[in-house]
């Protein structure tokens, strides 16, 4: 059985941490993969190395002055280097990232991803596991990640062996370095536990899972100990930012659980249980439309048009005899508007959506919410394992401080 662990930069911003890392690890047999993202915050109010390589990359663009971000970003390497005594040449590397700082087109992905890169080499050396470089193993189809032939390197190149790999990033078939989406480790981890055939994945961060609400709205939100999948997805996409929704997919397709910790353990086990009751927790979030379509019999072109575009992107739809309403993602409601959509009146209001899971209670939300004086604009049950509830923009926040409260009767 084998497991592979991911350590998020917060996690291992410190020597201290790296040490706590490394117990983790050695504690469990059964790891066999490590990912690693950049180093990151110390403290409130840090800065990530990967925001400071952002910088960086902004000041070479711009023929500004970049020598006290880039010194920066060396001590913070160089000062965990040395505390582990690890005796990395980390001089050498940073001579060859700076070989790349007078280059035109400056490679931004490539200086950005030295972030994980480096983190990669010392978690290495630090554990006496072998370092893999992500650009060997996480394949791009020009910018596209390519599944088949990512999953391929894996098997051929990490199986059976005891490694450490750094996230975020890959490789083109011409060898260019490309990036994953911001956070992208927590995919890059999913991806090769599925390659690996894990019977486990765990994500080390600095929370202790998904939480009953975002702990920045209300304080005395505690952590839910399981979802399954689908649960977690939806969470996800309506606003919950302590992972990224599309490293529940490679994990889905093969049924691998994920444990969501912090390095002092417990967390949010994640899998595909579909019988175990999820306690009640929520995520919420604005950038969403509601949108009123009126139509007559003349349209009926159009209006079929629009069922088929609702079908693939509305998130709730509804049509009576002379008009449709619909909830969209504010993405697709730019898609919705360049349809050619004859003899049909499109109204779209900017509205925000709490989604709650757990807890089917919508009327009692609902009137709770109207109670202290919240425009719900319309509620709706979701695949049958939560509630909806879109509201006038910028009232989210109020409506999970609402919401939580109902429940938990704080």
């Amino acid at each position: 059985m084998t497991k592979c662990i991911k350590f998020g930069g917060s996690s291992i911003s410190t020597a201290e941490l790296f040490f706590k890392a490394k117990s983790v690890i050695l504690s469990d047999l059964q790891i066999t993969a490590v990912v690693v993202s950049a180093i990151g915050k110390r403290f409130e109010g840090d800065i990530k190395i990967t925001d400071l390589l952002y910088v960086l990359c902004d000041l070479l663009k711009n023929g500004e002055d970049y020598q006290s971000v880039w010194t920066e970003i060396k001590v913070r390497f160089f000062d965990i280097n040395k505390s582990l005594n690890l005796r990395l040449n980390l001089e050498e590397e940073f001579e060859i990232i700076n070989k790349q700082f007078n280059k035109v087109p400056l490679d931004l992905d490539y200086i950005v991803s030295r972030g994980e890169y480096l983190t990669a080499k010392m978690m290495a050396k630090y554990l006496g596991f072998e370092f893999i470089d992500g650009a060997k193993i996480i394949k791009f189809n020009g910018c596209s990640f390519d599944h088949k032939s990512t999953y391929k390197s894996i098997k051929a190149t990490i199986l059976n062996k005891k490694a450490v790999i750094p996230g975020f990033y890959g490789a083109d078939e011409d060898g260019k370095i490309r990036l994953l989406f911001r956070d992208g480790s927590d995919f890059t981890g999913a991806v090769i536990a599925r390659g690996i055939d894990a019977k486990a994945y765990q994500i080390v961060t600095d929370v202790k899972g998904f939480l009953t609400a975002n702990p920045k709205i209300v304080e005395k939100s505690t952590t839910v100990p399981h979802l399954n999948y689908k649960e977690a997805e939806r969470l996800t996409y309506f606003g919950a930012n302590v992972l990224k929704r599309e490293t529940l997919f490679p994990l889905q397709s093969e049924n691998i659980p994920l444990l969501l910790t912090d390095v002092d353990g417990g967390g949010t086990l994640i899998d595909g249980d579909m019988n175990k009751r999820a306690s009640v927790c929520m995520s919420g979030r604005e950038n969403f439309a509601f949108v009123k379509a009126s139509f007559s019999k003349k349209s009926e072109g159009s209006m079929r048009k629009l069922k088929e575009f609702a079908e693939n992107h509305a998130l709730y739809s509804k049509k009576y005899k002379t008009c449709a309403y619909f909830l969209f993602d504010d993405c697709d409601l730019k898609k919705l508007s360049s349809l050619r959509l004859e003899g049909v009146k499109i109204k779209a209001k900017k509205v925000g959506c709490v989604f709650c899971v757990g807890d089917k209670r919508k009327k009692k939300g609902l009137k709770a919410l109207k109670e202290r004086g919240l425009k719900v604009v319309l509620s709706y049950e979701d695949e049958n394992i939560g509630c909806v509830y879109a509201l006038e923009a910028r009232q989210t926040e109020k409506a999970v401080k609402i919401l939580h409260s109902l429940i938990y009767a704080i």
